[in-house]
């Protein structure tokens, strides 16, 4: 039976695996893959994501102030990058309406818009976002707890929760997911909406809890959905923390060459930041 070229790829790159992780010449005793035509679908593949992001030329397309194009990451410096608590505060800051940087409700109304996969953010009115929330009892942290209210077109107001666990550089505690929904409880049955969202370098699923009441989002599709916003944000006083914080989280991250973006940055992930996807269909 003749293969199509895809069938070709899948082939070939599973023989690649089974190589890599176990290249003993007993295990694989005939390793026929073409490793050229590997080669040349990878290329296909790229060419086609750089024709999607605007043709060879695309990253002279983006706008100057774009954190892509920016070589400082804000964590970097402080050798930061990787501490997952840095992360939590700063993301509920830029999100907090009550925040110095001026961005008043802009980037909450995005991240809640895609959570919820609302049509539109009704009116914010008496949020709090509280970080590294310790519980008494059980000395659990919640990474990020927000809550408020809004007010719909009937007139009628909501309540809302949304708890964000972070992971960083480390995997789920034990049974970690499950305790936080348990010790949740309250606050979602105070709740007329409620999500828990699970924020991780490579959308991974949580290992314990009722996994579909988790949204599964990824630092990188957080990058994309804040950008969607910069243009409004260029004037304010957080702005500049806003995007370093961003080019921090590419380069520590996802290890692009912010800046500097050659052949060698990853395009896919590139991808995921300039053309961003809903995670509000993300359920689990």
């Amino acid at each position: 039976m003749t293969l199509t070229r895809h069938e070709q790829f899948v082939r070939d790159l599973n023989i690649l695996s089974a190589a890599t992780t176990n290249p003993t010449p007993a295990s694989n005793p005939a390793i026929d893959c073409n490793f050229a035509i590997v080669a040349r679908s990878f290329e296909g593949l790229r060419s086609r994501m750089r024709m999607r992001l605007g043709g060879e030329n695309w990253l002279k397309k983006l706008p100057a102030y774009d954190p892509l194009l920016c070589q400082v990451g804000h964590f970097g410096t402080l050798d930061l990058g990787l501490r997952e608590t840095a992360h939590t505060r700063m993301i509920g800051w830029l999100m907090d309406p009550d925040g110095n940087h001026e961005f008043g409700d802009i980037l909450l109304r995005s991240f809640l818009h895609e959570v919820f996969a609302l049509s539109c953010v009704p009116e914010l009115s008496d949020v709090t976002i509280d970080c590294e929330t310790v519980n008494s009892e059980t000395r659990d942290r919640l990474d990020i707890c927000m809550r408020g209210k809004w007010l719909l077109s009937s007139g009628k107001i909501k309540k809302w929760l949304v708890i964000v666990e972070a992971k960083v550089n480390a995997d789920e505690g034990e049974d970690q997911c499950a305790r936080y929904e348990k010790q949740c409880y309250a606050k979602i049955a105070s709740s007329d909406q409620y999500a828990f969202v699970f924020l991780t370098r490579n959308g991974l699923k949580p290992k314990t809890g009722t996994i579909r009441s988790w949204k599964l989002c990824t630092f990188i599709r957080l990058m994309a959905l804040f950008r969607t916003q910069l243009p409004e944000l260029t004037d304010k006083q957080g702005f500049y923390v806003l995007r370093h914080y961003m080019t921090g989280v590419l380069k520590d991250l996802y290890q692009l060459n912010c800046g500097k973006i050659s052949e060698r940055d990853d395009i896919f992930c590139i991808s995921e930041y300039v053309l961003p996807s809903k995670i509000g269909a993300k359920s689990q």
